[in-house]
């Protein structure tokens, strides 16, 4: 489980909430499930709008959805030890460099940040979409080595990487 933190929250105007509705509508890798864990871990605060629906300040959605992302690809990226310190280094200096060419990033991986800001989570059925494969086939696949595992965001919630994905897409024959 991810570390329990207290965060100091900024205030808020009410052009700086979203329902809960539109938030599970914009993120659609989101569940109630893991809004209620951030709202346990205290990375998020909830209140009620004027009709009594449930809103959420946007910019404590964007912290926990950013503290989500680089926990799971941390957790997720099985790289050496000198790779996983390189990437530490990179992603504590951030610059607003040009990026590089594709020698310099085979010889050195791309950050977490970088990773994160490139790639898209997504669910089963943008999968089955993408793949025309049948979400049984896919878990067969995936059970024979044969298609990319997801990541899990939460004990009932996956989501693939788009790039992990379209690599498979791009390494089938012919």
């Amino acid at each position: 489980m991810a570390e329990h933190r207290t965060r100091s929250f900024p205030p808020v105007s009410i052009d700086d909430l979203i329902t809960h509705d539109e938030v599970l509508e914009k993120y659609t890798f989101l569940s109630a499930q893991i809004l209620n864990r951030w709202l346990r871990q205290g990375s998020i605060r909830r209140f009620r709008g004027k009709d009594g629906k449930t809103v959420y300040a946007k910019a404590d959605l964007s912290c926990a959805l950013d503290a989500e992302m680089t926990h799971e690809l941390e957790r997720g990226l099985d790289l050496p030890d000198q790779e996983k310190r390189t990437a530490e280094k990179r992603r504590g200096a951030r610059t607003d460099q040009a990026r590089p060419d594709d020698d310099d990033q085979a010889k050195n991986p791309p950050a977490i940040a970088d990773i994160r800001s490139a790639d898209r989570l997504l669910n089963l059925r943008e999968v089955r979409s993408m793949t025309k494969l049948s979400s049984t086939t896919i878990y067969r696949m995936m059970a024979a080595g044969q298609f990319p595992k997801p990541r899990k965001l939460s004990p009932q919630c996956v989501r693939w990487m788009e790039s992990a994905i379209e690599k498979w897409i791009g390494e089938l024959p012919a």
